[in-house]
């Protein structure tokens, strides 16, 4: 019966010491709050987005289309196609030369098919062809990002109406500097996407028919004559470049075998000459010889 204030005693010790030991985390974690838990990683890591009752995004696809047109007028056809946009409708850039034409306009979305076949009105569609690109992934991406940055943006607000330390105050301002950027950013692409799937790029280009002439023994003699006269002035011109050079090659060539001739006619004579002195002497040694 004694020992039962004791055991009391260290009951009440263990309570106030897990007491005060969760008091002083608790205090920590309030005056850390400014500290590593403004990082842009461990903020964004602690924010919870909701799914609940979300609904699924809309598919956001962006369509291009190219359609091959044969007019009988270029000028003529780009002025049809151009009468065809609504006011809504523009034309991002056209060229127009003797040989064809192209123009690449931006079409509401929603009406691309019709558009496409009012071009069998315009000319001649040789062929056409619609290319999809499905965004809607990184377009619901982006979008949660900017709801998650802007929940973070409105919460550092009130943190940094509640500062006082300068250092919190710094940290704080920094992080919605960045976070301004990245909106902007996000915004930009998102703003660019709306762009894009709303409003089809379409490339047309134009083109004239064209007649082949039949080929007839004259045209083909006349043709041959054509050739063969290019083929002699281009000799006639080769011969009047390389002629130059080959004179003064040939000359060199000539005054080297005749330098060599002559050397060789010299060394001849010299041998010669070497012959006969040699022989006088061989026989004058013989004639003293015998005397």
């Amino acid at each position: 019966m004694k020992r039962k204030p004791i055991v009391i005693a260290v009951v009440l010790i263990l309570v106030l010491t897990i007491s005060i030991v969760a008091v002083g985390c608790s205090n920590k974690n309030d005056v850390d709050y400014f500290g590593p838990e403004i990082g842009k990683d461990n903020f964004t890591d602690n924010v919870e987005i909701s799914e609940s009752g979300e609904t699924a995004p809309d598919r956001k696809i962006i369509y291009t289309a190219t359609t091959y047109l044969t007019v009988e007028d270029l000028s003529k056809g780009m002025d049809a196609v151009k009468a065809m946009l609504n006011s809504d409708e523009w034309i991002e850039n056209s060229n127009l030369s003797d040989y064809g034409a192209s123009m690449v306009v931006r079409i509401k979305s929603s009406r691309l098919e019709s558009f496409l076949e009012g071009l069998k009105g315009v000319g001649t569609v040789r062929s056409s062809e619609i290319n999809s690109k499905d965004v809607s992934i990184d377009y619901y991406d982006n979008t949660v990002r900017k709801n998650t940055l802007e929940t973070e943006q409105s919460r550092l607000n009130e943190l940094l109406s509640k500062a006082e330390n300068i250092s919190d105050i710094l940290q704080i301002n920094r992080r919605l500097s960045e976070i301004e950027s990245e909106l902007k950013q996000i915004q930009g692409t998102l703003n660019n996407y709306d762009s894009l799937i709303d409003y089809s790029k379409v490339t047309i280009k134009f083109d004239t028919p064209t007649t082949v002439e039949k080929e007839t023994f004259g045209s083909k003699l006349g043709d041959a004559y054509k050739v063969g006269l290019t083929v002699a002035e281009n000799i006639f011109i080769f011969v009047l470049v390389v002629l130059p050079f080959a004179a003064v090659i040939g000359g060199i060539v000539v005054l080297s075998i005749f330098l060599s001739k002559k050397q060789k006619a010299k060394k001849k004579a010299i041998k010669t000459k070497e012959a006969e002195e040699k022989l006088n002497a061989e026989n004058n040694t013989e004639n003293s010889d015998k005397k």
